[in-house]
């Protein structure tokens, strides 16, 4: 590692999230674009926890990281130990709908998810979005993405940012 670089540490296990699939890419990507200074993230389908460690790496203040997946959820909670953050990254197991206090807000909400669970979750994903928050999400197939855009869409949301690698769809949403 050089001395600029934000080394992330990980297992990833049975969950899904190692860094090199391009809806994880396109996701980091996206938070080098956001200003994460101080600021308090929520990590929906967290996986391996890759996303929340970076967003910590990146500057933010502290993440909640929440994986429906018991499996998942426990290499997530290693991976945030392995990383030395569990004093900044909060682990939840279980579904966003119930897990979650339905009034707490993030600035930003990171959700690497497929496009028809991010479609059928965007209520309880999109009432977490502080007004005026950030939305990144991806693993998007291409074909589906109007699932996305119109689900959050109908929300309040509009898309400020859109990334393509390959059939993947990644998208920056912003809360009207």
């Amino acid at each position: 590692a050089q001395p600029d670089d934000r080394v992330i540490h990980l297992d990833p296990g049975m969950a899904f999230g190692t860094g090199l699939h391009p809806s994880t890419e396109m996701c980091m990507l996206f938070m080098e674009d956001v200003d994460l200074a101080n600021r308090s993230v929520l990590d929906v389908g967290a996986g391996s926890g890759i996303l929340s460690v970076a967003a910590i790496r990146s500057g933010a203040a502290d993440a909640v990281a929440v994986e429906i997946d018991p499996v998942a959820a426990r290499s997530l909670a290693e991976n945030v130990e392995l990383n030395e953050l569990t004093d900044q990254i909060e682990v939840i197991s279980g579904d966003i709908k119930e897990s979650l206090d339905a009034s707490r807000t993030f600035p930003v909400v990171l959700a690497n998810i497929i496009a028809r669970i991010l479609a059928d979750n965007a209520e309880a994903i999109g009432r977490h979005v502080a007004p005026g928050g950030l939305l990144i999400t991806s693993g998007i197939i291409e074909e589906r993405e109007s699932l996305v855009t119109d689900a959050f869409g109908a929300l309040g949301f509009s898309v400020t940012g859109r990334r393509q690698a390959r059939d993947w769809v990644a998208l920056l949403l912003t809360r009207g």
